[in-house]
């Protein structure tokens, strides 16, 4: 007669535990491929002539009418294994793109940039680098709003890359892989969603500063300024509503409070205006902007400058018509 072995409490049906962790470790249902073989306690063994679903109790029901293995997987490119390897790519563009900025000089030319220290000089949140109030030909530092930034993003990617390996490594000690548990529970921790929302802020504001640097006229700086100034105060209060109060990851289609509709609207606005004031001012230098003489390579900065800009709104509408890419199209979006 077999011996049984002791139950653990955990494997009893009805018998209360206390978990800290949000994930229901071995509820999921999993494929058993054909020409598997199944070892039993009686010694007895099986081998499997077809694919074979196995369901645990715990999920509580029956999944009838399961044959195959794509009734119970996420497609490849929205399993862990991307999302981790994504994560991993945008830390190091990030990092690469601080190094960049620091060590890369911004080169002046002659021409008055001083017309107003307010917007266009070196001092104050909109001024750019040092030197912006000089006339001569000169070498000066990059706006110090970017590499504030490029530095924030920087080290919050980093701290995401972490907790993404940690995530992993313990859906895998522990027998599952969850792309959307994943996601969740690293955009989820409270230093990501800390400096992610100061990241934000910093990114927002080097985007109104690099519009008001490229229009001269004192018009459209100060509607830039003001436009932009009123979004980013909005998306800052709707994101830090939504992260820290709800604490909603809901994906467009799946919103059912206000504020993460509100939040989501307001970063889309943010990366549609600022897209589409770079095209425009790409279209007004369009005789020098895509191609010059004394320099070859300008069409493929400005084709490398759209892609940058036009990513985020790419993304977001991705988010809409197939989800199964947010669960990474956020770190592209991000960087």
């Amino acid at each position: 007669m077999p011996q049984y072995a002791t139950l653990t409490a955990r494997q009893l049906w009805n018998f209360p535990t206390q978990t800290s962790s949000t994930h229901y470790i071995h509820c999921t249902p999993f494929t058993l491929p054909v020409n598997g073989i199944l070892s039993l306690a009686s010694d007895s063994v099986i081998t499997l002539t077809t694919n074979a679903v196995f369901q645990p109790e715990c999920t509580g029901r029956t999944n009838e009418g399961i044959s195959s293995i794509g009734g119970v997987k996420d497609p490849f490119y929205a399993s862990t294994t991307p999302q981790t390897y994504v994560i991993a790519a945008t830390t190091v563009i990030a990092w690469i793109l601080m190094v960049m900025l620091v060590i890369t000089p911004r080169t002046s030319f002659i021409g008055s940039t001083g017309t107003n220290s307010g917007f266009g000089g070196g001092h104050g949140i909109i001024g750019g680098a040092s030197g912006g109030g000089s006339s001569l030909i000169g070498v000066g530092s990059r706006p110090w709003l970017q590499k504030v930034a490029t530095l924030t993003v920087a080290i919050s990617l980093t701290i995401a890359t972490a907790d993404t390996f940690r995530t992993a490594q313990h859906q895998y000690e522990n027998g599952f892989l969850d792309a959307s548990a994943l996601r969740d529970e690293v955009l989820g921790s409270q230093e990501v969603r800390v400096t992610r929302a100061i990241s934000d802020v910093f990114l927002w504001l080097a985007q109104v500063q690099t519009l008001i640097r490229l229009f001269p006229r004192h018009k459209e700086k100060v509607l830039i300024k003001w436009i932009g100034f009123a979004l980013i105060i909005f998306d800052s209060v709707f994101s830090c509503l939504n992260s820290f109060l709800i604490g909603s990851t809901s994906r467009p289609g799946h919103f059912v409070d206000a504020i993460p509709a509100l939040s989501y609207l307001f970063e889309l606005a943010l990366s549609l205006l600022y897209a589409a004031w770079v095209i425009y001012y790409a279209l007004t230098k369009r005789r020098y902007a895509f191609y010059h003489p004394r320099m070859k390579s300008i069409c493929v900065i400005a084709l490398l400058s759209l892609i940058a800009v036009l990513t985020p709104v790419v993304f977001f509408v991705t988010d809409v018509s197939n989800q199964d890419v947010a669960g990474w199209g956020d770190y592209f979006r991000w960087v």
